[in-house]
């Protein structure tokens, strides 16, 4: 995940692409990867160093690298490595800086950001990872929130010609947190004055992992809402403090979303964030379970089984005795 600092010059020439993706060849082979994805966070936003000529050589760059795995999947017997791109849930910065009908043509794999369409610096609290409008929110009604939702972005990208196969819905194992103004109102809409304060493990302001929330939940007594269950997953408050996040019903919910749009897959930020030790449950990985369950099983044209998921262990594979961080992507 990088923004345009680092991208926008390694995209700029021939030269400069065919070095990055040989490298990243020699990388992937070294720690015995099947692919790399791109979070390139945005091409064309000039605020974050980028440039207008990113739009074209960002194609550019995906077409290099997938010819140089396919050159070596040819030189060697072996499967081509994967190539995938993500992009975010925001509509507007999709359009703005990525030429989808052009770039699906070079990857395996669209993963799209369905999440983060609010953030904490928002002057009210609403949640960030909507898969449909509340009814006060459906298209033509003015609200602020028109538009941003999973449901809209996935019927975005379809309509700009990218197959369905290729697309991999977002769910977030995380919650966006805010400061009510007044702990009294907590509903959605209500102000907020800033992030919500930092846990343990995540340790950034305005976020909080599953796993932190649902400990929150069970054992220090916040109140959990559901608003609209069809819409979005619940928010849950203590005091002025304030998060809304997807559990395991609305996580199965978009899963099955997926399945019955026809999508490729599902895909997660990030894999720490779920309750990896059962702290709150009946088991481990609930959320990740809990929508995987929902593709497997809904009635659609979904690519079950096309690629083997890893199997999802019980037992976390890294030290629990100290917080885990996450800055950097986990895959």
């Amino acid at each position: 995940r990088e923004g345009s600092s680092k991208f926008t010059p390694i995209s700029a020439t021939p030269a400069k692409r065919e070095t990055f993706a040989r490298n990243s060849l020699e990388y992937l082979k070294q720690f015995e990867f099947d692919g790399l994805n791109i979070d390139w966070q945005f091409p064309t936003d000039t605020v974050r160093n980028g440039s207008v000529e990113d739009y074209k050589n960002f194609v550019s760059l995906l077409q290099d690298i997938d010819k140089v795995f396919r050159e070596e999947a040819s030189a060697t017997g072996k499967p081509k490595m994967m190539l995938s791109i993500s992009v975010p849930g925001d509509t507007l910065i999709t359009e703005s800086g990525y030429d989808l009908p052009n770039l699906e043509k070079y990857v395996e794999f669209i993963n799209v950001l369905c999440y983060d369409y609010h953030f904490a610096y928002d002057p009210a609290v609403y949640h960030h990872s909507p898969l449909y409008p509340l009814p006060y929110e459906v298209e033509g009604s003015g609200h602020e929130n028109e538009g941003i939702n999973a449901d809209t972005t996935i019927k975005y990208i379809l309509a700009k010609g990218v197959p369905p196969n290729k697309v991999n819905m977002g769910i977030p194992l995380y919650g966006r947190s805010f400061t009510l103004e007044n702990e009294n109102e907590n509903t959605l809409g209500s102000p907020a004055t800033g992030q919500g304060k930092q846990g343990k493990a995540t340790r950034e302001d305005g976020q909080l992992a599953y796993n932190e929330i649902c400990i929150k939940n069970v054992k220090e007594g916040w109140k959990v809402e559901h608003p609209n269950v069809t819409a979005m997953g619940p928010y849950a408050f203590k005091g002025n403090q304030w998060v809304a996040y997807d559990d395991e019903d609305s996580a199965r919910r978009k899963g099955e979303y997926a399945k019955k749009t026809g999508l490729g897959g599902i895909s997660f930020w990030a894999i720490d964030q779920d309750d990896f030790l059962a702290s709150c449950g009946r088991r481990a990985y609930p959320l990740m379970k809990a929508a995987r369950e929902g593709f497997t099983k809904a009635k659609g044209p979904g690519m079950v089984g096309v690629l083997e998921p890893t199997k999802i262990t019980e037992k976390p594979t890294i030290p629990t005795d100290q917080p885990v961080v996450t800055n950097k992507p986990t895959a």
